[in-house]
């Protein structure tokens, strides 16, 4: 689909009240015989289409393997208007009533907690998270129904705080949005730091509707001094607004710290040229793994652009379902439900691992009876109790002032456990 249809689409589908594609007419509705899967995302432009082409790649690599149990893959796409809480259980509610087999999304851990308790919990409809993050998740009683592909930020707070800490930094102040993704980060992140040691010296929390308009957090934040440094637990759009609005206020910025919200393009193409010098946390693919290779070089392929990070978690999420539904051999919601987390680990002494793109090697190990292992272009998933993956890797990334503009340079990959 074009960047002029795209764009057409982010006026219509809000005012049009219509979330899926049906209304859609660029995206045909799913053949009769189809196993769908639904994508609940943010919105259908810029850089989120490709959450969408990613998920679409993986169907037409096991479509041309056969399919699941004979029968074709399908996607179902819904937008949550950026994020809305309200919008995605609406759009959520319209995929389960549609016959999904299973629900990819959201991405923010706002719009993931009610989806997941008002819809797809009651419904025993497996929910995979390709983009949420909140420790809340952890503790859904969600019937063994909700996983995700990125790590708990139970983990990421802890990470930044000890990155900061021996950066030699014992204050901070803290600007982070009111909800859950904002206080995970938060409370791992002071939790650690206290504990190393450290103090927060002022802190101030905004309503995540509010985008600019920051007067009253930046006195907060600056009412003992200029703070040693500030910790960005907040979106894209409001930390540059944030950012720019000190400038214009108190004449520069003090050193910075963000996180995957915050450490992207989005941020750097919208604050002031201080930034330069912000660190931050992001998790990441294992880069240099055959997995993720192989699904670049298919991206690339199939699209003509390189793939932003995470976006391959979209794709991941519909290998583990297809793999569920093969392994089950059956292509209902309670398959993927109950066969999800052993196909994502190694649960016998001789497993098979999977790559991607290697869905017809994993159908004739599944009919040879083997157990298989997928590994993910995200890394090896691993799902553990909670449906959390039980492996991660994060880039902690420090903005630069090249000759090309801003770039994130790497300064160290760390991989946990």
């Amino acid at each position: 689909m074009g960047a002029r249809m795209l764009a057409v689409l982010v006026l219509a589908l809000p005012l049009a009240g219509c979330p899926t594609d049906v209304a859609d007419p660029a995206r045909p509705p799913p053949p009769p015989d189809a196993v769908v899967i639904g994508l609940l995302q943010p919105q259908p432009s810029g850089l989120e289409v490709q959450r969408e082409q990613a998920a679409r790649l993986a169907i037409a690599e096991i479509n041309a393997a056969g399919g699941v149990n004979g029968r074709p893959l399908a996607l179902r796409v819904a937008y949550d208007n950026t994020n809305d809480p309200d919008t995605g259980v609406s759009s959520a509610r319209l995929l389960e009533a549609g016959g999904v087999v299973a629900l990819i999304g959201a991405n923010a851990s706002r719009v993931t907690l009610p989806v997941a308790e008002q819809v797809t919990i009651p419904a025993g409809l497996a929910l995979i998270s390709p983009g949420s993050t909140s420790p809340l998740i952890s503790t859904l009683a969600d019937n063994d129904t909700v996983y995700r592909i990125p790590p708990s930020d139970a983990l990421q707070g802890r990470l930044l705080a000890e990155l900061v800490w021996d950066e030699g930094r014992t204050q901070v102040a803290i600007f982070g949005q009111d909800d859950p993704y904002g206080q995970g980060l938060r409370e791992a992140f002071t939790t650690r730091f206290v504990e190393l040691g450290g103090s927060i010296q002022a802190e101030a929390v905004f309503p995540t509707g509010r985008v600019s308009g920051y007067g009253a957090e930046i006195s907060a934040l600056y009412a003992s001094g200029t703070p040693t440094a500030i910790m960005l637990f907040a979106f894209a759009e409001q930390t540059s607004n944030l950012l720019r609005e000190i400038v214009a206020a108190k004449g520069g910025l003090p050193p910075l710290y963000g996180v995957d919200a915050n450490m992207s393009q989005i941020t750097l193409q919208n604050s002031p040229a201080q930034i330069a010098g912000m660190r931050g946390t992001v998790p990441s693919s294992p880069l240099g793994s055959a997995a993720y290779a192989i699904f670049r070089q298919a991206f690339v392929n199939a699209t003509r652009v390189m793939p932003e990070p995470n976006r391959e978690n979209s794709y991941d999420a519909v290998y583990l379902i297809a793999l569920a539904l093969a392994r089950a051999g059956v292509n209902d919601r309670a398959a993927v439900a109950t066969h999800l987390r052993e196909v994502s680990r190694p649960d016998g002494p001789a497993a098979v691992t999977v790559l991607p793109g290697g869905f017809a090697g994993a159908l004739a190990a599944l009919q040879g009876g083997a157990d298989i292992d997928y590994e993910g272009a995200s890394g090896p998933i691993d799902f553990d109790a909670s449906g959390d993956p039980a492996a991660a890797t994060y880039q902690y990334l420090e903005v630069q002032l090249t000759a090309g503009g801003f770039e994130l340079v790497t300064l160290q990959t760390i991989a946990y456990p």
